[in-house]
């Protein structure tokens, strides 16, 4: 995990709602296709919820994950080196046959009458 990406979200020890907030934003407001949650150590646990939050409450059959990768890594902390657990986890649109977003953008979809 060395420089950030724009559709990268690092999960640290801030509020979960703001990392949901956060995904919100890249896939509706940015659009972006796909987004990367990351995190280490005891973080990890938080990224796998925030995942599954985003597929099964936030974007119901609107985005999967498409890739896991789990590693460790290797950083210094006060002049010693650490090692540590990290986590990427990749969600995607989901596209229909012709190539059309499923259920997307929510916000500008009319009311039936």
């Amino acid at each position: 995990m060395t420089e950030k990406k724009d559709n990268e979200i690092f999960v640290g020890a801030k509020e979960f709602g703001i990392y949901r907030h956060a995904i919100r934003h890249k896939f509706d407001d940015e659009n972006f296709e796909e987004i990367v949650i990351k995190a280490r150590g005891t973080n990890i646990s938080k990224a796998v919820e925030l995942a599954e939050v985003t597929r099964k409450r936030d974007f119901v059959d609107e985005v999967e994950i498409t890739n896991i990768e789990i590693g460790s890594e290797t950083f210094i902390k006060d002049e010693r080196n650490m090692i540590t657990t990290s986590i990427s986890i990749t969600l995607r649109k989901i596209y229909n046959k012709e190539g059309e977003l499923i259920k997307w953008n929510t916000k500008n979809i009319q009311k039936e009458e």
